[in-house]
């Protein structure tokens, strides 16, 4: 029985939106036939010099007017939340340069060019990709979107086409029974459908397109295109602009997002997973888990002004090799999964039957992990709050979600209020993706939950460092068991065919960089060819070459990886290895 019984502290509540996208600039010089652009130029930009004008996803730009500058100006309304954001470098130097409108994206290209002048094959790609399933809930508002999203489907079935690009006839079928304003009508309902309804609701020109519905013109796809400018320009500075007033802590990543564990010894799968069947080859280049850090590092002060206090590691992946170079670069605190505690200390975090997690009290707390002389901070996310933000309120009402989340704060509350302790709850998860599946882009879940936490008295949302500032851990870990927030080990990255696979390829080309490193390259081609290495290591790739999750575009990341080790020998000027020709096998 739940005894309500107030506390002495409040409960301390710790949000972290985790921010990210992978780099997806290359300069398809090798293997690649996507026929990106006509006019790519290389662009030398601080130390990410850009490959290619053009990125093969865009994600970045999208997201960018869908989520990253609402997820923290909402907090404008609701002064007692501070929240903690982490800002991936890899992400945050593409805000940038699309910012300062040095890089496109192949879908943006497509969707700017006049809808008279657009080839069959701009058409396909449109069929294929920039046509969403019609009844997903970002366009559940769209009605005419979803009429002509509907014919689409209709005339795919009819026809029996199947993948577009591998039925030639069946293609120019559907191609041909579009009209240029259908065209250029899909060109603008794409993008328009990505803004976050907020923007649109205070933006007469976003108002008057929804309204509209059709037979838009190319001077209105144009100003639409000015309108994600203006929402993108801002998110840098909105970011920087909210520190500064101590409402938010914004936090770092290693570089290119990779995972720590699995650069230092890709062996430690098996010890979190004994099952894990590794790659041929043993990666162990901790070098390069350093040196990925390091740029993360620098990258956020000269972004922001200073080194961040946290840092949070590549898909919350940590074992105690990567915690070590976390503590030798002098970060303050990191964060992994409830999971790697309940394992690290041999204790039962599961839920119980009154809704809260067995032995709370070794979970709602932080922890200081020693190795050798140095040490970090670290706490726990409570995997079970962040995963139903994540993957289950969608499915629900914003009234029932908001009173759920609650009543499971609450209870966490009164659990541990007899124990005259401040204690803190960390909910951390990816700050991005999920609002796609909640009705409005979450926006009423979101905004009623904070509206409730903004005004009570038995909650206290904090930053991390503050809070570990006032409240220093007074647990120690020697020890922590390797493994991500996946599983609590590394099977969405490793172990897969292709994902080994890759693995290989990549430890082929690591080891011929080293080669040519102690050989006395010049500096700047090692540079580049590292350059190329750091963003393989990326965790992106692998996650989209196993068995466990699809994109429905895999043959692209697969293709994309390839590039980027086929760009090492071309800098070299050396043929590559043979195998390195061969696609990566996919499931």
């Amino acid at each position: 029985m739940l005894i309500k019984k107030k506390s002495e502290y409040p409960l301390h509540i710790a949000f972290i939106w985790h921010m990210h996208q992978p780099w997806y600039l290359n300069d398809y010089t090798t293997i690649s036939n996507c026929n990106i652009s006509d006019n790519n130029t290389n662009i030398d930009h601080a130390d990410d010099s850009v490959d290619s004008n053009v990125a093969f996803l865009p994600w970045v730009r999208l997201h960018s007017i869908k989520d990253y500058l609402d997820m923290v100006t909402i907090l404008d309304n609701y002064p007692n939340i501070k929240q903690t954001f982490n800002l991936v470098p890899s992400l945050v130097k593409q805000i940038e340069l699309i910012s300062d409108e040095k890089i496109s994206d192949k879908y943006l290209d497509i969707s700017l060019k006049p809808a008279s002048k657009l080839t069959i094959k701009e058409k396909e790609f449109i069929l294929r990709w920039m046509c969403p399933p019609s009844n997903i809930k970002r366009i559940s508002n769209y009605e005419q979107y979803k009429k002509i999203l509907i014919k689409i489907e209709d005339l795919k079935r009819s026809f029996k086409v199947g993948s577009l690009e591998r039925n030639l006839k069946g293609s120019l079928s559907i191609i041909n029974k579009l009209t240029e304003q259908e065209y250029r009508d899909l060109q603008v309902r794409f993008d328009l459908s990505w803004f976050d309804p907020v923007f649109i609701e205070n933006n007469r020109f976003l108002i008057g397109l929804v309204q509209k519905g059709n037979s838009y013109s190319e001077k209105e796809k144009k100003k639409l295109y000015d309108e994600q400018l203006k929402i993108i320009k801002r998110i840098i500075p909105k970011y920087k602009q909210m520190e500064e007033q101590k409402r938010i802590e914004i936090i770092s990543s290693p570089h290119y997002h990779p995972i720590l564990p699995l650069l230092i010894d890709n062996k430690v799968a098996i010890e979190a997973n004994p099952k894990s069947i590794v790659p041929d080859n043993h990666f162990t280049f901790s070098e390069d888990a350093r040196a990925q850090v390091e740029k993360g590092l620098n990258f956020h002060k000269s972004t922001f002004g200073s080194k961040p206090n946290g840092m949070w590691p590549p898909e919350m992946a940590v074992s105690n090799e990567s915690l070590k170079i976390l503590a030798e670069s002098g970060i303050f605190w990191t964060i992994a999964d409830q999971a790697i505690l309940s394992k690290s200390i041999d204790v039962d975090l599961s839920l119980g039957n009154d809704r809260v997690v067995k032995n709370l009290h070794l979970l709602y707390k932080p922890y200081t992990f020693f190795n050798g002389n140095n040490s970090i901070n670290i706490i726990f996310r409570d995997q079970i709050l962040s995963d139903l933000i994540g993957f289950v309120y969608n499915n629900m009402s914003w009234e029932d979600a908001v009173n759920d989340f609650v009543d499971r704060l609450e209870r966490i509350y009164f659990s541990v209020s007899r124990d005259f302790k401040p204690y803190l709850v960390t909910i951390a998860l990816d700050g991005e993706n999920c609002w796609e599946y909640y009705e409005r882009d979450g926006i009423e879940f979101l905004s009623n939950l904070y509206k409730k936490l903004n005004e009570s008295n038995q909650f206290k949302l904090v930053s991390v460092t503050d809070y570990l500032g006032k409240y220093p851990p007074t647990d120690r870990l020697y020890n922590i068991k390797p493994g991500s927030w996946v599983r609590g080990d590394f099977s969405n990255w490793t172990g897969g065919e292709g994902q080994n696979q890759a693995w290989d390829y990549l430890y082929q080309a690591r080891v011929d960089v080293e080669k040519s490193i102690n050989s006395g390259i010049d500096g700047e081609k090692r540079e580049k060819i590292l350059k190329q290495i750091y963003i393989a290591e990326g965790s992106d790739w692998f996650w989209w070459l196993g068995d466990n999750e699809k994109s429905g575009m895999d043959e692209l990341w697969e293709q994309e990886f390839r590039e980027h080790l086929f760009k090492i020998y071309e800098i070299l000027e050396i043929s590559p290895p043979e195998n390195l020709k061969s696609p990566i096998k996919i499931v």
